[in-house]
């Protein structure tokens, strides 16, 4: 049963991943994850974006994720 949980914990949070990579990705971000990506530019924990802006925390973890993966190619 926990493994059953597991793995749908996982698919969930491969499919959100691809769909914010698809949205900071496209032209513009999507407005729904703007303010996240600024609280992530300033340092907040996944746990406090996530509260902030009304996501869930795998969604603040994936927006800090694409930040600080965006910040390592700036500095490339």
């Amino acid at each position: 049963m926990q493994r059953q949980v597991i793995d749908d914990l996982v698919d969930s949070v491969r499919t959100l991943r691809e769909q914010l990579e698809a949205n900071l990705s496209g032209q513009g971000v999507s407005p729904e994850y703007d303010e996240a990506l600024v609280f992530a530019r300033r340092g907040l924990d996944a746990e406090a974006i996530a509260e902030r802006c009304g996501i869930t925390v795998a969604e603040a973890e994936l927006v800090r994720s694409m930040t600080q993966r965006g910040a390592g190619q700036e500095d490339a």
